[in-house]
């Protein structure tokens, strides 16, 4: 039976009440919390009822009945990390096939998601505002999909979804494998988080505020953990709370950087903290603790129900009913950087690492993935609010609000500053480069019944030029005026959608003159013919009384002779009836695409089985290419095995794709671990290398996928133990140069958290000796040491085997399941067995890590890019640079061994900095 919940403000009441009743007799004083909700109704019903709560280990008690009752359960709802939640691990980027659709959409939301039905009921075509949506969401959760595995895993106990669902043979969630219907669900899931009435719901105060409200509920909860300043967000299943002594309090989790692993989260009431042991950006690094207080506010609820009732934030019937005032802009960023929205109300923004919120109503949308550290959050502002938005270091940027939807892709992310400005009512935004970049622009606008979604690609942008998009002046057509970009090159896409239907205007002929503009009279077009132009040449404001003709090209036509091929695919995929994408789709054929490219542009159409086979036959690629395309497409298993056999290759064409397909398969995994890992560290990169067995000619196409520059590549290669003979062959194959060959004496395994930079041409401080291999640029790597000492707790960089991201993950080596003993809070490691070694007056220091020798190169008058080498008598072991902001250079040489006449030659004072002899490990 599904359970309803009792309208949350009745909660709110007895919270309130709790929280009096704590301080009248003389415990501590109410706690600070902060709460909005709303009524969670299940669908179906007129209002909500109230129904018996979950089975508990014990009955709820109050915080203060627990307290006199000293130690034990308070509440736990039927859930196991084992088999409630799932055998698979959280994910981030490099799943496409995981991404959620408009056939996810449409059953969350229902029929409003859809421009058009078809008469079966069967094809949806999106709304303008729906495609953004599921742009926009899959981009956010390129970090980590947290929030969709809670959300889902919620609701397999709720019984909403049931395992064989998603696997035949499965009894429970663990056993289902991670393959894209799943996967689709658990992003369509965490897509919720942005909706209004689930982020209205969030609970947020200090430590004994957000202990007090869990009980006061009783339920299982999306709990949010953060680092301090709100960022490195993650999504843990709250489904009970324990009392583990007298203000000692556990919540209990399911973790999904970790399947079954039991885990908590230990709040101190006494002392107003939380600390969570287990956090880790990378699950498989070492865990950095994520802990609070009363001041940080980084640890959040939001109730499991409220996104039982989420409603869409976008569809025309919903945003008609919200009350006055209810209409909002949601902001949404792709990056690292910094933003800053100005309006005539205040300011909202992240600058410096620095929140600032002067908008009465707006709030931020903190980024949960757990797998950026520092993404730049979402925010929500008031509807119909001019913005003036100036940001550096993002990838992408999005508004999505009830007159106007956009979306600027593929930026730069730079330092320098771009600026936007958005005028809802007026339908327009003004773009302004603040350097060299050829962003992918996206405006939606509407004008009685019909949206019209324009889309800009291939546009060039230098420093101070852009772009004006949206309605006319007289609110009918689209205007378009240039601030001095180079706009020759762009594709103009219009597509327009009305329930009667869809239109597409495309050209590559717009010319609009520095400082010009142009208005397209998109109201009076045919659907199908050229368009009515207005130009304004000299920049004045005034337009052509009569209109030039801008002609439709076809776009079978446009995709032979353009350079944009995958971007004109990707934005019209989604609006094209079946015999429209038939035409593009034999296109293909006729470019010069690799199959990989086809594959690519291929993947998110949903293609049928028996379209994809008369691609292929069309195509007629050689097997390799094939093999791409094939793997491109990410197939589940089944149908691969049905397209092979439709396709009725010979045995052996068979034989040899399979085991292409197998390779792909193999790069891929290493490829994604290495991205989940999310560390710049090469020497990680070599560590995943070296437990594979891989041959010459795999590693060379696994290197080629990498994105590796000829230095990386180079330290890679230096890193591996390989032979002459196919180093060689490598080096060859990719044309790059044949990286430097260290001196025998230590090779650098690694670092903690600095640059470390190995040239390929050394130039001796000291003049006494030039070596000259190649000319080679340096290579840079962030690296890691294991055993660190205290203070910067780092053990191996790998601990262990990383899972295949195909595969069920090995046990984690983190404390025992709850419950039973209960650790004490994690401690750092101990120290290095060798101290320092003297060097009066200087900060530099040389000490043994276990067998190694592990220096760390800084001294105060060492400027950024100060040269140092380390020497060991007469041998020059190693040349690095003091990195940015004065980051020490940091080196590790494997041991045992005994240095002498160990010391530093840098180019400016100290010019030495001497060690003296040291063997490691320490001698007792």
């Amino acid at each position: 039976m599904k359970r309803i919940r009792q309208s949350l403000p009745l909660s709110i009441v007895t919270l309130i009440l709790l929280a009096a009743c704590r301080s009248q007799a003389g415990q501590a004083p109410p706690a600070a919390l902060t709460m909005t909700a709303t009524s969670a109704v299940v669908r179906g019903e007129e209002s909500p009822t109230e129904t018996a709560m979950p089975a508990t280990t014990q009955p709820p008690r109050t915080a203060t009945e627990v307290s006199a009752a000293g130690a034990g359960i308070i509440y736990s709802v039927p859930f196991e990390v084992r088999p409630d939640g799932f055998g698979f691990r959280n994910y981030g980027a490099g799943y496409p096939e995981g991404d959620f659709t408009i056939a996810e959409l449409r059953a969350q939301f229902g029929d409003g998601v859809c421009a058009r039905i078809d008469d079966d009921g069967e094809l949806c075509i999106p709304t303008a505002e729906a495609q953004q949506w599921i742009d926009d969401r899959n981009a956010d959760m390129a970090y980590g999909h947290c929030i969709g595995f809670t959300v889902t895993s919620y609701h397999f106990t709720q019984g909403n979804i049931q395992p064989a669902m998603f696997a035949p043979d499965a009894d429970a969630p663990f056993d289902i494998a991670r393959e894209a219907p799943i996967m689709r669900v658990i992003a369509a899931n965490g897509s919720l988080y942005w909706v209004n009435s689930v982020w209205q719901s969030e609970v947020a105060g200090d430590p004994r505020a957000i202990i007090d409200a869990l009980i006061d509920l009783g339920e299982p909860v999306d709990l949010s953990i953060f680092l301090p300043g709100l960022v490195g967000g993650h999504s843990l299943l709250a489904y009970g709370v324990a009392e583990i002594a007298p203000e000692q309090y556990h919540i209990l989790v399911y973790d999904n950087n970790f399947p079954g692993q039991e885990a908590f989260v230990e709040v101190d009431y006494a002392a107003n903290t939380w600390r969570y042991d287990q956090g880790a950006v990378n699950p498989d690094a070492p865990a950095v603790p994520y802990e609070g207080d009363a001041t940080t506010q980084t640890l959040r609820f939001i109730p499991l129900s409220a996104y039982e009732t989420a409603t869409c934030p976008f569809c025309p019937a919903d945003v008609e009913e919200a009350d006055e005032g209810e209409a909002y802009t949601l902001l949404s960023f792709l990056g690292q950087g910094e933003v800053l929205v100005e309006t005539t109300l205040g300011r909202i923004g992240q600058v410096a690492g620095a929140l600032i919120n002067e908008i009465p109503g707006a709030q931020f949308i903190f980024p949960r993935g757990q797998l950026s550290a520092n993404g730049t959050p979402s925010m929500i502002l008031p509807a119909d609010v001019d913005l003036a938005v100036e940001f550096n270091g993002l990838e992408r940027v999005s508004a999505l609000g009830p007159n106007l939807s956009l979306v600027i892709d593929h930026l730069m992310p730079a330092e320098e500053n771009n600026r936007l400005e958005v005028t809802p009512d007026e339908q327009g935004i003004d773009f302004q480069s603040g350097g060299e970049q050829s962003p992918t622009l996206n405006v939606t606008i509407r004008q009685a019944e019909t949206a019209y979604r324009v889309t800009l690609l291939g546009g060039n942008f230098a420093d101070g030029q852009g772009i004006t998009i949206g309605a006319a002046n007289d609110g009918e057509g689209l205007e378009l005026r240039n601030r001095q970009a180079g706009l020759d090159d762009t594709t103009l896409l219009i597509t327009r959608l009305t329930d009667e239907g869809e239109a597409i205007f495309a050209t590559t002929a717009l010319a609009i003159q520095e400082d010009g503009g142009v208005i397209l009279d998109v109201g009076a077009w045919n659907g199908t013919g050229s368009l009515d132009l207005y130009a304004d040449e000299d920049g004045d404001g005034s337009y052509d009384e009569q209109p030039d003709r801008l002609s439709n090209e076809p776009l079978v036509e446009l995709l032979q002779n353009s350079d944009t091929t995958a971007g004109i695919v990707d934005n019209l995929a989604p609006f094209l009836g079946e015999a429209g994408m038939d035409s593009i789709l034999m296109t293909l054929a006729e470019q010069a695409l690799s199959g990989r490219e086809i594959g690519e542009i291929l993947q998110p159409l949903q293609l049928s089985n028996e379209q994809l086979v008369r691609l292929i036959t069309v195509y007629a690629l050689p097997v390799p290419e094939l093999g791409e395309l094939l793997f491109a497409l990410r197939l589940e298993p089944e149908r691969l095995d049905s397209v092979l056999e439709e396709l009725a290759l010979t045995d052996e064409a068979e034989t040899e794709l399979r085991a292409s397909l197998a390779d792909l398969a193999l790069y891929e995994a290493i490829r994604l671990d290495w991205v989940f890992l999310n560390t710049d560290d090469l020497t990680q990169l070599i560590a995943l290398l070296d437990e594979r067995d891989l041959t010459a000619e795999q590693l060379t196409q696994l290197l080629a996928r990498l994105n590796l520059s000829e230095a990386e590549i180079g330290q890679v290669l230096s890193g591996l133990q390989l032979s002459t003979a196919n180093l060689v062959e490598i080096v060859e194959e990719l044309g790059v140069a044949m990286p430097a060959t260290p001196t025998p004496t230590p090779a650098l395994i690694a670092s903690q958290t600095v640059t470390v930079t190995i040239t390929a041409t050394v130039e001796l401080i000291s003049g006494t000796l030039t070596v000259t291999a190649s000319p080679t640029p340096a290579i840079t790597a962030t690296t890691e040491v294991p055993g660190t000492p205290a203070g910067t707790p780092t053990p191996d960089p790998y601990p262990g085997e990383l899972p295949l991201p195909t595969g069920t993950p090995a046990p984690y080596p983190y404390p025992d399941p709850y419950p039973g003993p209960q650790p004490s809070p994690t401690a750092g490691p101990s120290p290095y067995p060798g101290g320092p070694t003297p060097t009066p007056d200087f900060r530099s220091k040389a000490i043994c890590a276990a067998d190694d020798l592990r220096i760390t190169a800084e001294e105060p008058t060492w400027p950024n890019d100060t040269v140092v080498e380390i020497w060991a008598g007469e041998e020059l072991l190693l040349s690095g640079k003091i990195g940015p902001d004065g980051e020490p250079f940091v080196a590790t040489f494997p041991g045992p061994g005994t240095w002498t006449a160990l010391r530093l030659i840098a180019a400016t004072e100290p010019k030495v900095v001497p060690f003296g002899t040291i063997t490691c490990p320490v001698q007792p």
